[in-house]
């Protein structure tokens, strides 16, 4: 009886130790999960938990709307997600942002200061206790115009600015673009990934985990 409750005790207290690797994911409604179908299990962070498994604790930071830059219309430094993303001491950050800077009232009066307010964010995470490892990504492709968002800014300038910050700050890329690239019907509105587009996302962040 001693022996087996000596065994309990030290699964028990491997299972109390036992640390996952958390991943948090910033963003805005491309993360969040905007024009869901299916509730939480659509948004591309969920999927991805799901795909990890039991050894990674995946969360969602996403904030619909939410802008990369400090002076847009709605900054992803003033929405709860932001404090919670870094309250969370995650392992793995990645940033999705970018999409909603590209709105004329954004870009047009701001942009100088899109490549700053980037590199302050990554800095922001890189200063935790964790010592996260840092992935930014680049938008999905933005078919038309909705949303007063413009695919002729968010698929030049701002995919060619996230990749020199990324090489800047020497942190990897998670090409979201490339991964939807040519696939139009999953993105019914233009902007926003489906089921499956979202699928997809979350395929691409695992295979860059996984490498």
């Amino acid at each position: 009886m001693k022996r087996q409750l000596l065994l309990l005790a030290l699964i028990l207290s491997s299972t109390l130790s036992y640390a996952q690797t958390k991943i948090a994911c910033v963003g805005n409604s491309i993360t969040n999960g905007t024009n869901t179908m299916y509730g939480n299990m659509e948004q591309y962070p969920n999927i991805l938990d799901s795909l990890m498994g039991d050894d990674w604790d995946v969360k969602n930071f996403g904030h619909s709307g939410a802008t990369l830059l400090k002076k847009g219309n709605y900054p992803y430094w003033e929405r709860p997600e932001y404090q919670a993303a870094l309250n969370f001491q995650p392992n793995i950050v990645i940033i999705k942002l970018g999409t909603n800077d590209s709105k004329p009232f954004n870009w047009e009066v701001y942009k100088s200061e899109f490549a700053l307010d980037y590199i302050d964010l990554i800095q922001k995470f890189q200063n935790l206790a964790s010592k996260p490892k840092i992935y930014l990504a680049l938008p999905v492709p933005v078919l038309k115009n909705p949303f007063q968002i413009r695919g002729d800014v968010t698929n030049t300038e701002i995919h060619s600015l996230i990749l020199k910050i990324g090489r800047i700050c020497k942190v990897d890329i998670i090409d979201f673009f490339k991964v939807l690239d040519g696939k139009d019907e999953l993105l019914p509105d233009g902007v926003h990934p489906n089921t499956e587009g979202k699928m997809l996302m979350a395929q691409e962040v695992a295979r860059v985990l996984n490498k």
